[in-house]
């Protein structure tokens, strides 16, 4: 997966973000395996407006 540096800091972003706009529909195990399959496939950038999550899945997004 390529990367971007995020302006002048040591950050780097995947090119390809993960949408999660719809996430709050799925349990705190779905949830998981989506955010961990994005991840092993080399995406770190997740994109939502945070106040959107609610439930089991904003748990897991804001403790990992």
């Amino acid at each position: 997966m390529q990367k971007i540096q995020i302006g002048q800091t040591d950050i780097q972003a995947s090119k390809v973000a993960l949408g999660v706009m719809r996430i709050n529909d799925k349990s705190a195990s779905e949830a998981q395996k989506i955010v961990q399959t994005a991840y092993g496939n080399g995406i770190n950038f997740l994109i939502q407006l945070i106040f959107m999550v609610q439930g089991a899945a904003l748990k897991y997004l804001v403790m990992h």
